[in-house]
């Protein structure tokens, strides 16, 4: 029976008739890997991943081939997740032997869960209101619910601001989430944030751990107004990734700028003598050393 709903499938996909939701949802459950894969990217074409019940059945069927990774992947795709699609990733780690994955997941779940209820009850949800508990989240290396929470407001008209980025971003930069912070980059040029000096030192330092210094440096020359911050935040990238050159360069130039809002501190001299000592410029670095303490 089953191998004679596959072949239906297969004529339907062949034909004219565009499949809807509820027709991939009979399917999914009954694929082996190979077909769910292909499946899967049938209905990312059409549907994307926000199709919640689609996800959550996609989710098992990774799981019931044990491959766990492929599942948490394709959680992690959904923009929208609700407690069936949370109870069926805890049901597959529990059921793959690995049951102190699945308490994290109860955890977090349960503390999501009251964090959400206790903001509810505010009086006004307002966009301070729903950066600060995103930010709480998103420090606490719970991207998951800061991300969901991020495309929440979006649900709910709230407008974000720089700072709503900025504590995503920055969480992305320090949890290795760079795919994460890429589409984020995306949107806050979308708003046109990207000449709000809080989100020009945010990205360059999440471009500058990842290695991007060609798009750190487009979105260093964007920033209309730079600051000792963000100077400080290219320089840094640039030693860190063994750029000397373009980091002593990019130094001489703030020496040389004249603006009230750009002076080399001591942050300046640790990024410059970073970039010296990665690259055997010892004499260089003695030079910097005494040019700064003196003045």
């Amino acid at each position: 029976m089953v191998e004679e709903g596959l072949a239906h499938f297969v004529k339907l996909r062949s034909s004219f008739v565009r499949l809807d939701s509820f027709t991939y949802s009979i399917i999914v459950p009954c694929c082996d890997m190979v077909l769910g894969q292909q499946v899967h990217a049938d209905v990312v074409e059409i549907y994307s991943v926000s199709d919640v019940f689609l996800g959550t059945n996609f989710i098992g069927v990774y799981a019931g081939v044990g491959e766990m990774g492929a599942a948490m992947k394709m959680f992690d795709e959904m923009p929208k997740r609700d407690l069936v699609a949370w109870n069926a990733l805890i049901s597959c780690y529990s059921k793959a032997g690995m049951g102190e994955r699945s308490m994290r997941i109860v955890f977090k779940v349960w503390l999501f869960a009251s964090s959400l209820a206790l903001f509810k009850e505010l009086p006004e949800q307002d966009v301070v209101a729903w950066t600060t508990i995103i930010t709480r989240f998103s420090e606490s290396g719970n991207m998951e619910c800061a991300s969901w929470l991020f495309y929440e407001t979006r649900f709910e008209n709230i407008q974000q601001n720089s700072f709503t980025f900025a504590s995503l971003l920055s969480a992305c930069a320090h949890l290795n989430a760079f795919q994460s912070g890429k589409q984020l980059h995306g949107l806050v040029l979308k708003y046109g944030l990207e000449t709000d000096v809080v989100m020009g030192s945010v990205m360059l330092d999440m471009f500058s751990k990842y290695g991007q210094m060609e798009d750190a440096i487009t979105f260093f020359r964007m920033i209309p107004e730079k600051d000792t911050i963000s100077c400080n935040g290219i320089i840094g990238g640039y030693a860190q990734n063994g750029e000397a050159t373009k980091a002593l360069k990019l130094f001489d130039e703030m020496v040389h700028l004249e603006s009230p809002t750009v002076s080399p501190n001591d942050f300046t001299l640790i990024g410059v003598l970073s970039a010296c000592s990665h690259n055997g410029l010892l004499k260089e670095a003695y030079g910097y050393f005494n040019d700064m303490i003196h003045k």
